[in-house]
């Protein structure tokens, strides 16, 4: 009678606890691969974005969740509709069904053909243009894109073929066309870095501003001023020493900076007429000896 309770058959209980440890670990190993890419692009986007202002990665000690977070500045518009064209289309070539397949069938041997001929073709022109690399500018992003599609073409071809071979030469080509598109991600990245810096850097005086008291005279190209004076978008930085009061513990007040980062208790401050070819960024550290305070930028009025 005990026996009919029993589980009669055990292995089916044993398959699924099995296959649920295997999907497990399968979406941690996806999860860790994309944590690592998206840390991976949020280093390169904030190491070409503040290479702009003369900084580098190294002196910013930015941490693994803000480097993850900077990653998603290279989600735009044009990506994603990227994204998903290129998705529809490996869905297309790839999942086909027996049933769906004879739209291609119809076609004959004319999309291989022309797979075979225009596959090889733009992997030299993408190789020919991965040379000229300088001429591209910002638009470097096309050679590995030119190879990329030129691998997807040959695949096409190869898929036509049978057996182990043509599996293990398809599986190759598809590797260096995923290759050619983490080189795409990279390049990108570096490119909308530059446009985010050089567009930042265009209206400094919309940015945070800081006042900076201090108790001794700090080492800026300043320049001396009353308590009449009043900052202005095209003015330096100003010192103003204060009188209010004999034995003011932080008597030196400096304006006419504007914030570019803080982190880690130091402050990144640029001059409100900053150049991006000749002037300095201040490094300000939190200290006894420092105020540091923060307020709104100057707002220019539209033309």
């Amino acid at each position: 009678m005990n026996d009919s309770h029993e589980d009669p058959d055990p292995l089916p209980r044993a398959t699924r606890q099995k296959e649920a440890t295997s999907i497990l670990k399968m979406i941690v190993a996806q999860a860790s691969f994309i944590a690592v890419l998206l840390f991976y692009l949020g280093a390169i986007y904030i190491n070409q974005y503040y290479r702009y202002f003369h900084l580098s990665l190294d002196s910013l000690n930015f941490s693994f969740p803000q480097l993850v977070l900077q990653s998603l500045q290279v989600v735009r518009p044009p990506a994603l509709v990227g994204a998903l064209l290129a998705v529809a289309v490996l869905a297309a070539l790839w999942m086909r069904t027996p049933s769906s397949r004879t739209w291609w069938d119809r076609l004959g041997g004319y999309p291989t053909a022309a797979s075979k001929s225009l596959g090889p073709l733009l992997i030299v022109t993408g190789l020919t243009m991965a040379v000229l690399w300088r001429q591209l500018h910002g638009y470097a992003w096309i050679a590995p894109l030119a190879i990329a599609v030129g691998f997807l073409l040959c695949s096409m071809g190869i898929a036509e073929a049978s057996g182990s071979a043509g599996l293990r030469r398809k599986e190759v080509v598809l590797f260096a066309a995923g290759i050619c598109a983490f080189w795409i991600l990279i390049e990108v990245t570096r490119q909308v870095a530059r446009e985010d810096a050089m567009e930042r850097a265009a209206g400094v005086c919309r940015w945070t501003g800081v006042i900076i008291l201090s108790a001794k005279p700090l080492s800026m190209n300043s320049r001396q001023i009353t308590a009449s004076d009043s900052e202005q978008c095209q003015s330096g930085v100003m010192e103003e020493k204060l009188h209010r009061k004999e034995g003011l513990r932080l008597p030196y007040r400096y304006t006419g900076l504007r914030l570019l980062v803080e982190n880690g208790g130091r402050y990144y401050v640029v001059p409100v007429d900053w150049k991006v070819s000749t002037d300095p960024v201040y490094v300000i550290r939190e200290s006894d000896d420092l105020w540091i305070g923060l307020r709104g930028g100057i707002q220019t009025s539209p033309e």
